[in-house]
């Protein structure tokens, strides 16, 4: 495997305690700064910890679990493969193109959303149109029958019988 400098640090890092406080106090410093309400951070429990050799170990892990966790989330299933066959930064990668993708998907997602919706406001128009013109119709339609039926009255007064 080919190791990026970053890896190659963490690799050769070999206080995970060390780091996962400073990790945890910079967290919680964000968290607090930023105003959150709910925030994580890395276990410090030293039986936890004694399982990584080194940082890199510990980071390989939680990518591993990030990628696997938004990878079923985006494709519905877990990934099947070894992902201690991929270095940190390929994983890094990974989970970068699938956010990306989901992030594209979701945008073009609200884009027809969007559009469904112009399109429902535009057949709500036309139908309320529609509406009125079938209403003014039958407005129309009444008042001649209206108009039929009086000169119909009269004419039966007047002594002029209609055949139907």
């Amino acid at each position: 495997m080919t190791y990026t400098e970053r890896e190659l640090i963490l690799l050769s890092n070999t206080d995970v305690l060390g780091y996962v406080q400073t990790q945890n106090a910079a967290r919680n410093a964000q968290a607090k700064a930023e105003g959150w309400t709910f925030w994580t951070t890395m276990p410090e429990d030293a039986k936890f910890l004694a399982e990584y050799a080194n940082v890199y170990e510990l980071e390989h892990m939680y990518a591993a679990g990030t990628y696997s966790d938004i990878y079923k989330d985006h494709n519905n299933i877990r990934p099947r493969w070894e992902f201690d066959k991929l270095t940190l930064a390929e994983l890094e990668a990974e989970i970068t193109a699938i956010c990306e993708a989901a992030k594209r998907e979701s945008e073009m997602e609200e884009k027809w959303e969007k559009e469904e919706r112009e399109h429902e406001e535009l057949c709500a128009a036309a139908n309320i149109r529609e509406e009125g013109r079938m209403l003014e119709e039958a407005a129309k339609s009444a008042i001649n029958e209206k108009i039929d039926m009086m000169f119909s009255t009269q004419d039966s007064l007047m002594g002029y019988y209609t055949r139907h």
